[in-house]
């Protein structure tokens, strides 16, 4: 009994270093939705619908950094985190068109990163891209927001990995819709 209680206890511990971030709620429509890495003076607006109390269904989230707007999600979210098809733009330019699941693009998408970009280097290091223009084009299979498999297309991509799935979540309260 002893054993089990140290073993949640140390996956309790684990899932919460593991997934750092907090909820954040729009002062406005009172929706929570995940927020992955919380900043000082940062705000959210949801134009969506919520469902108890959480973003939920199509929309669109902005963040803003002492009121200033810097990256925006349109898209769909459950239970307060991104899921399904949706497009992130962050405040540089960059973007990733795809699938998210559990908050984390997990499946197919596309992310462009506009020149200057910090992460560029890590792509271009690892071949992972191609130019196009000015943008650095990474097309693929993502799993845990993290670049896994190289394919042109969405059936290329399924076709030859298995259904990405994350490793570890949020977990919205008890009060959260579980459907």
């Amino acid at each position: 009994m002893i054993k089990k209680m140290f073993v949640l206890l140390l996956m309790a511990v684990y899932a919460q270093i593991s997934y750092a971030g907090d909820w954040t709620v729009d002062s406005s429509s009172k929706c929570k939705a995940w927020n992955p890495y919380p900043q000082p003076n940062e705000s959210i607006k949801w134009s969506g619908n919520c469902l108890n109390g959480y973003a939920h269904g199509q929309g669109t989230m902005q963040w803003y950094i002492n009121g200033e707007l810097g990256d925006v999600y349109v898209g769909n979210y459950a239970q307060g985190l991104m899921s399904g098809e949706g497009k992130f733009t962050w405040a540089n330019g960059s973007q990733y068109i795809g699938e998210y699941y559990l908050g984390k693009r997990n499946g197919f998408g596309v992310m462009s990163l506009a020149q200057g970009d910090g992460n560029v280097l890590s792509y271009t290091t690892q071949n992972l891209g191609t130019w196009v223009g000015d943008t650095y084009k990474v097309v693929g299979l993502w799993r845990d927001n993290n670049f896994s498999w190289i394919c042109p297309s969405k059936t290329e991509c399924m076709n030859q990995q298995p259904t990405p799935q994350p490793q570890n979540a949020p977990v919205a309260p008890a009060s959260a819709p579980t459907n």
